[in-house]
Order: structure tokens, then C-alpha cells, then sequence
């Protein structure tokens, strides 16, 4: 495997692991959750996509499992659904784009929104901070 592929592949091996970690933690399993290979391929489809259009439906078909089963087992190894995780990986990379003095409606559509309002309306639920507030506040952190 290629090097740039590594890094992701162990992020994406790590993430799983720690979020095992943590459901085990809250449910008090006697069983540990098992890795599904399935779920890895769509963490790693996700990462390298998540500002494009992916729908449950297309990752589905994508990975030959139905969009309930697919759902489930994400959110069993995960902790959270999979649109709920694609926003979660929108904004932390708009947050990183915005604390290096990107413009925000640039961010907004890099990181995969199509309208600004929608973005600031998930950013401020995310974040608490607007995203104006945000980049106003990483200028005076000297980001």
C-alpha cells in the first residue's frame, strides 16, 4: 500500500478503534464490537469524499449492503450515524480552513455545502460559534 494510503488507513483504524472503546465504555458489553471490513471501506470512502454528494442509497449500492444494515453496523462501530458523521467531517475541515484565513463562502462549498445559510446554520450548532466568529477568532489566536 502506498504511503499517503497508510496514513489513512491507520486514522481510519484508529477512529474505529477508539470509538469501540468508547461504546463499550457506555454499554458495558461483555462482547467487543467486531470489526466489519465493509464498514472500514466506507470510513475510507468517506474520507477521501466527504464533500461530495453521498447519499445512503449510492453508499449502499456502492458496497453491495442494504442501506438499514449499513446504517446500523456504521453507527454500532462509529457512535453516530453516517449523514451525521459526513457533517461532522465537513465542519471539522471547514474549521481548519477557516482558522488558516480562508474565505468562509470558499470553505462552505469546498467542505461540501451548497449554500452558505445551510452552512452557518450546522456550524453554530456544531460549533457555538458562528463561522465569522470562529475566523475572527483564530486571527487574534494568530492561526
Amino acid at each position: 500500500m502506498e504511503k499517503p494510503l497508510q496514513k489513512i488507513a491507520v486514522k481510519i483504524r484508529l477512529k474505529t478503534l477508539i470509538s469501540q472503546i468508547h461504546y463499550l465504555s457506555f454499554t458495558k458489553a461483555v462482547k467487543p464490537v467486531i470489526l466489519d471490513e465493509r464498514i472500514t471501506k466506507v470510513l475510507t470512502y468517506l474520507e477521501k469524499n466527504f464533500n461530495k454528494d453521498i447519499s445512503l442509497d449510492y453508499l449502499a449500492d456502492k458496497f453491495y449492503i442494504t442501506k438499514n444494515h449499513l446504517n446500523f453496523l456504521f453507527h454500532k462501530m462509529v457512535g453516530m450515524p453516517i449523514k451525521k458523521y459526513i457533517i461532522a467531517k465537513r465542519l471539522g475541515f471547514a474549521r481548519y480552513e477557516i482558522l488558516t484565513g480562508k474565505s468562509l463562502k470558499q470553505v462552505a462549498y469546498h467542505a461540501g455545502f451548497h449554500d452558505y445559510a445551510t452552512f452557518y446554520r450546522a456550524y453554530k450548532m456544531f460549533y457555538g460559534l458562528s463561522p465569522s466568529e470562529q475566523s475572527a477568532e483564530g486571527v487574534n489566536k494568530g492561526y
